[in-house]
């Protein structure tokens, strides 16, 4: 909101329609192209008629501006506050972001004064120099569609190599630690890399992308009911957004979203879900309802326990 409530997307309407003006090439079908990429609908009319008409003084009749230097948008200091602030999370180290021009401002809030709940403490080294090494690595073996060879530490603590050719990164709140998500050409499975589990990785040769469709990923179908109340809707979009997701409205109150995850994340979901409280009821799949039964039962036990010692 800082950026768009500011400098949105009719300031930027009207800054290239002046930058075309100065270089006499705004006429009345760019105008409309303009405002149709990066405009509303509702504005078609509207700003090129406050531009032609001299409501807004920036055109002469003749299409031209009486700006004469480029229509820059310079950022305000709110902005810049707003920036210095997410520079300072470490996990922006991990893109090699410069802090040119920003050197002397002070931020809104420092990260150290956000307080994190139902979050667990291990989370990814991310000041680690090695570490943001082998996620640029693998970054940029995604984006090349190479392969990756990297020695890997299992939660048995032994040491492996592992041959993967990486789909995607997935980021976990809740764990707070990138998972690597691939293919292993070397038994046809699926499989995903704890990135802080990795020793070291380097790129290998090249691959086909249609490898992927020779094993299509796993998941399960999580049924819930929600009662919009206390923002729920909002925040069951927000918690999941990183899950495909189909939402069918039941009544005025009432919400069914059905959520698709994969089976090893089935713990993290349950954790997700028990947090919503009584305005959501899980309704499918069986084993999940009875999980969760299980551990708000074993949660009420543990509760009688406190108040009778």
């Amino acid at each position: 909101m800082l950026f768009s409530e500011v400098y949105g997307a009719y300031y930027e309407c009207v800054r290239e329609m002046i930058n075309q003006a100065q270089q006499g090439r705004l006429t009345d079908v760019s105008m409309r192209e303009i405002v149709r990429e990066q405009a509303f609908p509702e504005s078609m009319t509207e700003i090129p008629q406050a531009l032609k008409t001299g409501k807004w003084p920036l055109l002469r009749k003749d299409g031209s501006t009486v700006i004469r230097h480029p229509a820059d948008v310079p950022l305000t200091q709110l902005q810049k506050q707003w920036l210095k602030s997410l520079l300072n999370d470490p996990r922006i180290r991990l893109f090699d972001v410069s802090e040119a021009g920003l050197e002397d401002v002070e931020p809104l809030f420092t990260y150290d004064q956000i307080v994190w709940y139902d979050r667990f403490t291990d989370g990814d080294p991310w000041e680690d120099e090695e570490y943001q090494k082998r996620f640029r690595t693998i970054c940029g073996a995604i984006c090349l569609r190479r392969g990756l060879k990297s020695i890997y530490r299992t939660h048995r603590d032994h040491t492996t190599v592992q041959e993967i050719y990486p789909k995607s990164l997935e980021y976990s709140p809740q764990d707070d630690k990138f998972r690597l998500l691939g293919y292993r050409p070397r038994d046809g499975r699926n499989t995903i890399l704890n990135l802080k589990r990795m020793i070291s990785c380097e790129m290998t040769d090249s691959f086909d992308p249609a490898v992927f469709e020779g094993a299509a990923e796993e998941s399960k179908q999580a049924v819930v009911e929600l009662i919009n109340e206390r923002n729920a809707l909002e925040r069951i979009m927000f918690q999941f957004s990183n899950l495909a997701k189909k939402t069918e409205q039941v009544d005025s109150r009432r919400y069914r979203v059905t959520l698709s995850y994969r089976p090893e994340d089935e713990t993290e979901m349950l954790i997700k879900l028990m947090s919503f409280g009584p305005v959501l009821k899980v309704l499918e799949p069986a084993e999940l309802v009875n999980q969760l039964k299980e551990r708000i039962q074993r949660q009420i036990q543990f509760e009688n326990k406190i108040q009778n010692q």
